[in-house]
């Protein structure tokens, strides 16, 4: 009788959850989870793993009062838009602060060296002009940024 065994009297049933939950609090001295067929083993839990976030540049928090306050035409804000993650194709949107003028530029996929090479083409669009016109351009920590040094750089 499996019972005696255990060293129980008479006729106990336990769930097989109950059984193995007494095992582990050690209900039963003479045995241990590793005397069941499931060795033992749990499950082991997924960790993320993220790779750490680099601060790049100054907080926007830190802008300076000219671009804040919104008086002149020269400060943009650029950000993509993702189209269906099966196509990959991304807009470039620059969106000029005081008057919310927007230039919208399809990139091929979300990449910084897309982000970058479509800046270079409106840099050559533009002329001397685009260094008046883009005093400056203010972005967001997202992973198609992470060449913002290469993608803006003031004389």
């Amino acid at each position: 009788m499996p019972g005696r065994e255990l060293g129980l009297m008479g006729n106990t049933i336990f769930s097989v959850q109950t059984l193995y939950s007494y095992i582990d609090k050690g209900v039963f001295l003479a045995l241990t989870s590793r005397d069941l067929p499931h060795d033992g083993k749990k499950k082991q839990k997924y960790h993320h793993v993220r790779a750490a976030k680099i601060s790049r540049g100054e907080s926007i928090e830190r802008r300076p009062e000219a671009v804040q306050s919104r008086d002149d035409f020269v400060h943009w804000e650029m950000d993509c838009v993702m189209g269906k993650i099966s196509t990959k194709r991304t807009l470039l949107v620059l969106t000029e602060r005081k008057t919310r003028f927007e230039i919208i530029l399809p990139m091929k996929s979300k990449k910084a060296s897309c982000v970058v090479r479509s800046l270079d083409g409106l840099e050559r669009r533009w002329g001397r002009l685009f260094r008046l016109i883009f005093k400056t351009i203010t972005i967001d920590n997202g992973s198609e940024f992470s060449n913002f040094k290469g993608l803006y750089s003031l004389p």
